[in-house]
């Protein structure tokens, strides 16, 4: 996901398998304007795909839902937001898959 810092969420598309498949398939590229204030975040499909009891999959929207609510926060505050919207999700439910959050903000200048 692009978050830009005036607070707009762009989720970018796929451009190929997930990284690390398969190591002879080249990864494509991508580009996007990063403006300073602006963030990117990059989740591993365990965050997406945690459980609840229910059998219910935390899905693209509780994640979507995370980051907008984290949408002023340092990247770390943003990261731990979101870890603990899946824990409260998946309500004590055993971890099935890997869950990952890398996030990156471009920094304004200071004057």
């Amino acid at each position: 996901v692009h978050l830009s810092g005036s607070g707009h969420i762009t989720r970018l598309k796929a451009t190929g398998a997930a990284l690390g498949i398969d190591p002879a398939r080249d990864a494509q590229a991508m580009r996007i304007r990063f403006e300073p204030g602006d963030k990117l975040i990059l989740v591993t499909d365990g965050v997406t795909e945690a459980m609840n009891a229910a059998k219910e999959e935390f899905g693209e929207q509780r994640f979507v839902a995370a980051v907008e609510r984290g949408l002023r926060e340092p990247p770390g505050d943003l990261v731990s937001r979101l870890f603990a919207a899946v824990d409260a999700f998946a309500q004590g439910e055993e971890q099935s898959d890997d869950i990952g959050c890398l996030t990156i903000e471009r920094k304004r200048r200071e004057t």
